[in-house]
Formats: structure tokens, sequence, C-alpha cells
């Protein structure tokens, strides 16, 4: 990001990662918020030693039966938002529905 002062010029910003209680599960340290081209999400501190990331849940559980995900607010390459069940120990890529359901918002 760019800022421009009262004197017309510009410098370059750089935004503080927020840190959170949570450890990063393969080197114990902090993970960090970070934004990238589809929303929000938590990185491993200790990048690119380590690349552990994983996605913030909105708090709210798949509201399918028989399932027993927590919903993540995800972005198409459009930026549209949309509502992601991501179930414990699934990853994100892979085949169609491998991760969870789509849910529009």
């Amino acid at each position: 990001n760019f800022k421009k002062d009262e004197a017309g010029k510009i410098e370059v910003v750089i935004e503080k990662n927020e840190i959170t209680d949570e450890k990063c599960p393969k080197c114990s340290k902090p993970m960090v918020i970070r934004t990238g081209r589809f929303g929000r999400f938590m990185a491993c501190s200790d990048y690119p030693a380590c690349k552990t990331t994983k996605p913030i849940s909105i708090g709210v559980a798949c509201p399918e039966q028989g399932c027993n995900g927590m919903l993540v607010e995800k972005r198409t390459k459009k930026g549209k938002p949309f509502l992601l069940a991501l179930r414990e120990g699934a990853a994100l890529k892979g085949e169609s529905g491998s991760a969870g359901d789509h849910f529009q918002r």
C-alpha cells in the first residue's frame, strides 16, 4: 500500500500483521493474520522458513446436518464472498467437495 503525505511525496506503507494466541503446529512459533488475494488467513510468523497457513473461522458451525465443520469466509477470483464449511483435518485444495460445501452469503 502507498500513502501520500502533505508535501505530495508518496511513501510505501508496510502493514503490520496481527499476532494471534495460536501457535504453529509445525514449529510452535506464533501465528499471524495476513491478507491475501482471497481474504484473510493465519500464517506462521516464521515465513519463509515455515509455510504453514490455515483459514480463519467466522465462529459459526455448519448448518448442514451431520457436518461438524466450521464456516470460513473466502473470496472468489472476482472478489465475491462465499462461505465454506471446513471440516477438521480437511485440506482446502483438492477435489471438489473435499473441504466442504459452498454457501452463498
